[in-house]
């Protein structure tokens, strides 16, 4: 339910106000498709369609690769040493100092990555999905990894007890639980 608040209703808001007109700086409440038809009539649609295509592509490619491995992460790795390593290599840029990323791990920032992302794809949407699947990985890693580890036992003990797979521990316990 606080999704409900947190989301769809901001997203309900805008939608009824792109309908708003505006006249001299002011908006007036009557319904109006003005907004829409600027888009289309300017040529914007097309950048808002390529946006969009490649919010898709980036979701699919973090669904496909992030989030099958902190499921590893959390469930497949048994050495403590291994995920511990793992995971500091995840976080460590962003809890230290300048000086210590430099010395430990030497992370490239994702704006970093924009030029090699042109010397390698050209200017196109392979850079573009690259620099930012790039950028979102750590994070979609570690929240899905906290996600799956910190979830109830006691709510997977009694799946298993009534019988369900493991996908079902997966896709109906594990990940609407987290």
């Amino acid at each position: 339910l606080l999704w409900l608040l947190i989301l769809v209703v901001p997203l309900f808001s805008l939608f009824v106000w792109s309908f708003l007109a505006m006249r001299d700086y002011e908006f007036t409440f009557e319904l109006t498709l003005d907004a829409y038809r600027q888009i289309v009539a300017t040529g914007r649609h097309q950048v808002v369609w390529q946006t969009l295509r490649i919010a898709f592509t980036v979701t699919l490619i973090l669904l496909v690769i992030a989030v099958p491995f902190a499921l590893w992460l959390a469930k497949g790795v048994r050495s403590a040493s291994v995920k511990a390593i793992v995971l500091a290599l995840l976080t460590v840029p962003f809890f230290l100092s300048l000086s210590a990323r430099v010395m430990v791990l030497r992370p490239i920032r994702p704006p970093a990555w924009i030029p090699m992302a042109i010397l390698w794809f050209v200017i196109g949407m392979p850079g573009k999905v690259f620099v930012i699947t790039l950028s979102a990985f750590v994070p979609c890693v570690l929240n899905a990894y906290l996600a799956i580890s910190e979830r109830p036992r006691e709510l997977m003990n009694a799946a298993r007890t009534m019988g369900a797979s493991n996908r079902t521990l997966l896709f109906e316990v594990a990940i609407p639980s987290g």
